[in-house]
């Protein structure tokens, strides 16, 4: 069957109005390039006209319409469906035709006329199946689309609430992470006030030791001369070193101050320096951690017969060095 074949198939189908809307534009776009087409069209039109204003709706029985509507589901489609009802509708059309035809041409006794009625009411009783399929149809249609909606619906009701949930935990993880940095920048406050804090008391630490040291240098004072030169310590920054001699006993005291405390495995030791003569090692000593520290020890000559002194930093394990407090080697990296 070629496409305009089908097209005229659906022309019982329009006349009723039972086509949607592609296969109804198909069929009007058909009679408007097809005269023949258009004046089969315009026939089956008047007929239909006619039949409707001259016969009435005969209500099919139960059973036969509760057939129809189960046949329909099982044909499974809309459009399949409105194409067999278009086919009944057109073999009945055909037979009511033929007949009308004969009837004409033969005398019209009262069989005939009975027969007519009995036609008349066959068609009326096809039409009003016919109107009972379509409606049937579209119920069947309708209720598929919307059991279809209704799913769509339900879908997209699951997507959003996947989308909400997932946007919900979003705002937990930043919500912890916002905690986490809170928490994290107030330990962080913390070590910089206790860092304010130890540096405070650090200098207040250095300051008492610094305060101590002069105390100690004082008192030493009263009882222990000072000589002429003091010693030229290779000391790191601003440190300090003061030489005192007892007035009664051979006793000598060093005062430093400012000074680094030696690494692990290294100390601090002191040279007295006599001109011709090998430097003389006197003491080994270190410092506390704020630097500072008085450091006594023997004396086997007066400080007054030492042209001056030197503080070198040597490793503990090593055997004291005189030579490197002699002038040539003094300043050299220890």
């Amino acid at each position: 069957m070629t496409r305009e074949e089908e097209i005229i198939a659906d022309f019982p189908a329009y006349a009723l109005g039972a086509l949607d809307d592609e296969a109804q534009r198909a069929v009007e776009e058909l009679v408007e390039r097809d005269q023949d087409a258009a004046e089969e069209l315009a026939e089956m039109l008047e007929t239909v006209a006619e039949f409707s204003a001259r016969i009435g709706e005969a209500e099919p029985p139960l059973a036969l319409r509760r057939r129809l509507v189960s046949t329909a589901d099982a044909e499974g489609g809309a459009a399949h469906q409105a194409s067999a009802f278009s086919s009944l509708v057109s073999h009945l059309e055909n037979r009511i035709t033929i007949e009308e035809e004969e009837y004409e041409h033969e005398p019209k006794n009262i069989w005939q006329r009975l027969g007519s009625v009995f036609t008349a009411g066959r068609l009326a009783f096809a039409t009003s199946i016919a109107s009972f399929a379509i409606v049937g149809i579209m119920a069947i249609q309708l209720g598929t689309d919307n059991v279809q909606l209704n799913r769509k619906f339900t879908d997209v009701e699951r997507e959003v609430a996947t989308a909400y949930a997932y946007a919900q935990e979003i705002l937990d993880d930043m919500s912890s992470t916002e905690q986490m940095l809170t928490h994290a920048h107030e330990r962080i406050s913390k070590q910089d006030q206790e860092i304010v804090r130890m540096t405070e008391l650090n200098d207040a630490l250095r300051t008492s030791m610094n305060d101590q040291i002069s105390l100690t240098y004082a008192t030493l004072r009263n009882e222990y001369n000072s000589p002429d030169w003091q010693p030229d310590a290779a000391l790191a920054g601003n440190g300090y070193a003061y030489l005192l001699e007892h007035q009664r006993r051979p006793i000598g005291a060093l005062v430093v101050g400012g000074v680094e405390k030696a690494p692990p495995g290294e100390e601090y030791r002191l040279y007295l320096v006599r001109e011709g003569n090998e430097p003389f090692y006197a003491a080994s000593f270190n410092l506390n951690q704020a630097g500072y520290g008085t450091v006594l020890f023997e004396l086997t000559l007066p400080l007054s017969l030492y042209d001056g002194a030197h503080i070198t930093r040597e490793r503990v394990a090593d055997s004291p060095d005189p030579s490197l407090a002699l002038p040539e080697n003094r300043f050299k990296p220890q």
